[in-house]
């Protein structure tokens, strides 16, 4: 492939030193040549800004553009920050705890370059890591597109370090909406998809890091902001017939949430709203089982339920 276009790696961090070094080395080592990293930092100390310098020194070859915000501004505003310091033609996005495989620069660039212009976003699959560096689980996309059908439901692309788009695209969307504290990067897929082709590569070309300061604590946030977005693009989903599907999905997720994290009180509630609301009968089977048991024998009869529901599915795709 022709190395022409400029590639941005865009990370936003706060006081993760130990973590976005390991981003950032990614960044530096992609066998893609014209490529630059910008970082937004709204740590508040000097640590982050001493591993830029560092590696500036080890990767003199990449350009490295470093930014401290004296008060964190949030991840989208932060992230619109750091894309308008460079004019590359493309722009990929690394969370401050994740890492790029070398390859995948290349590879979602060569994808871009075989489509016939009407693809504005690119994503991979991904292994799942632990803090070590584990290997928990790996994803890989079903197929070669997805359709903005897909995407009215759930988040099907995840994290956007997987995720690269085209400038041209970027604009055209307007950002990432910095209202939206959760849920921003599904809101900028489907603003994207509404307007572009959306391509894939089955391979996993990204670490994606779970941890303790990777884990959302504030879920009633969370779930407020999503039921925010599925308001936003309600034409969109009344467009694709999806919003009950969305609705649905929305309410389920939210109640296996809580229950995994233990909130009993909650689960039961969201359980009973998706029997009432949406007739669905395995919910209420949950609703009962949580009046019933203790929070830790119901979420495991339920774990049980949900695997005996997916290799009926299975069975039945089969």
């Amino acid at each position: 492939m022709r190395e022409t276009a400029t590639v941005a790696a865009v990370i936003a961090t706060m006081n993760r030193p130990g973590y976005v070094r390991e981003a950032i080395e990614s960044a530096c080592e992609q066998t893609y040549g014209h490529i630059e990293i910008v970082v937004v930092d709204g740590s508040d100390d000097q640590r982050t800004a001493t591993v830029v310098s560092e590696l500036r020194s080890t990767y003199p070859e990449r350009r490295i553009v470093y930014r401290h915000n004296d008060e964190p501004k949030g991840l989208p505003a932060a992230r619109n920050q750091a894309i308008a310091e460079t004019d590359a033609a493309y722009i990929a996005f690394l969370d401050d705890d994740d890492r790029w495989h070398p390859q995948k620069t290349k590879k979602q660039l060569s994808r871009f370059e075989s489509s016939d212009g009407s693809v504005g976003l690119v994503y991979t699959g991904a292994y799942h890591i632990d803090e070590r560096g584990t290997r928990l689980r790996t994803i890989r996309p079903c197929s070669d597109e997805l359709t903005i059908l897909e995407l009215s439901v759930e988040n099907v692309i995840g994290t956007p370090s997987s995720v690269m788009v085209t400038r041209e695209a970027f604009d055209w969307v307007g950002g990432f909406d910095e209202s939206m504290r959760y849920c921003e990067d599904w809101d900028f897929y489907l603003r994207v998809a509404s307007a572009y082709d959306i391509a894939c590569i089955a391979e996993p070309l990204i670490d994606r890091r779970y941890h303790d300061e990777s884990m959302i604590a504030d879920l009633d946030s969370l779930f407020r902001y999503r039921k925010q977005l599925l308001a936003k693009h309600a034409d969109t989903l009344d467009a694709h017939g999806t919003t009950a599907r969305a609705w649905n999905k929305h309410r389920r997720d939210a109640a296996e949430t809580h229950l995994n994290a233990g909130n009993r009180a909650q689960a039961r509630e969201l359980y009973y709203t998706l029997f009432v609301t949406d007739g669905d009968r395995r919910a209420g089977i949950a609703y009962l089982i949580l009046s019933l048991f203790s929070a830790d024998r119901a979420r495991s009869a339920i774990h049980a339920l949900s695997a005996i529901e997916r290799q009926f599915k299975n069975e039945g795709t089969a």
